[in-house]
């Protein structure tokens, strides 16, 4: 656990990291902020890189619930619980990414209340939510611990997180090695600082964690149920640099391992 002058040391720095790296922008090369540009972005989040996510983050099924979404990024998730209903919130550390997703929302003719705020202090009174969702963030908080317990917070009694992280897979266990000695950092440096060097399209990730299923499952103690999905497919996080070697290797090695992600269900 970080904690301390290091965690907001390292908040500060994440701030500044993802400001100017938005998720999901390179999955487009079209005139930004277009609509062929926002609907390319949708089709390969759902169909190309994450097919399983629309299902497993249950758009469909909350129609009238409040919803809010940790890391709202450039608003690609939460629009789809307004489309189909919810009462949508939503928070990031970045000013540009809540700038981003209100443009979404208000071409879109959907509401959402959108705000700049920390996942380790959720600006909302205890029992708010039916649901609270994030998508692969997480696991970037400096103090994950105290992000989980807010969430469990702001959950209503019987309300569900659906949460994100990356799992221990192969990339971690064969990749990263790999070509870490190649570059010269392995094995001077060990796995999880690899994982540091090599995880998201830039790399040199200011915080980020990987988990086995035990690991993941220990920060929920707090809810009265919590489950792990694994699921299949590609992915894409060793960068654009390597988009097609690493979707040639992980169609292969896919058929032997499970995908880099935990889905977690936990039911307060």
């Amino acid at each position: 656990m970080v904690s301390g002058k290091m965690a907001r040391g390292i908040l500060k720095v994440s701030k500044s990291y993802w400001e100017t790296r938005l998720p999901q922008r390179w999955y487009s090369k079209k005139e930004y902020g277009t609509d062929a540009y926002w609907e390319e972005i949708v089709r390969k989040r759902y169909l190309t890189y994450f097919p399983y996510l629309y299902t497993a983050a249950e758009f469909r099924k909350h129609s009238g619930k409040k919803v809010l979404e940790i890391g709202v990024g450039v608003g690609t998730d939460l629009l789809q619980f307004a489309k189909h209903g919810a009462e949508c919130y939503g928070i990031d550390l970045t000013k540009a990414g809540i700038k981003t997703t209100k443009k979404r929302f208000e071409d879109a003719k959907l509401k959402a209340n959108l705000q700049v705020a920390n996942a380790e202090k959720l600006p909302f009174k205890d029992d708010t939510f039916d649901v609270v969702y994030s998508m692969g963030v997480i696991h970037h908080v400096p103090d994950m611990k105290k992000a989980v317990s807010e969430i469990h917070r702001v959950l209503k009694p019987g309300g569900k997180a659906i949460l994100w992280f990356y799992g221990k897979d192969w990339k971690y266990y064969l990749w990263f090695p790999l070509w870490g000695f190649i570059q010269g950092h392995f094995p001077k440096e060990n796995l999880n600082q690899l994982a540091h060097r090599y995880m998201e399209v830039e790399g040199n990730v200011p915080i980020v964690r990987m988990f086995r299923k035990k690991e993941i499952l220990a920060y929920f103690t707090e809810f009265s149920n919590a489950r792990a999905f694994n699921h299949r497919g590609y992915g894409t996080s060793l960068g654009k640099k390597f988009y097609k070697i690493n979707k040639a290797f992980a169609a292969v090695m896919n058929v032997l391992s499970r995908y880099n992600g935990w889905t977690i269900k936990a039911v307060k």
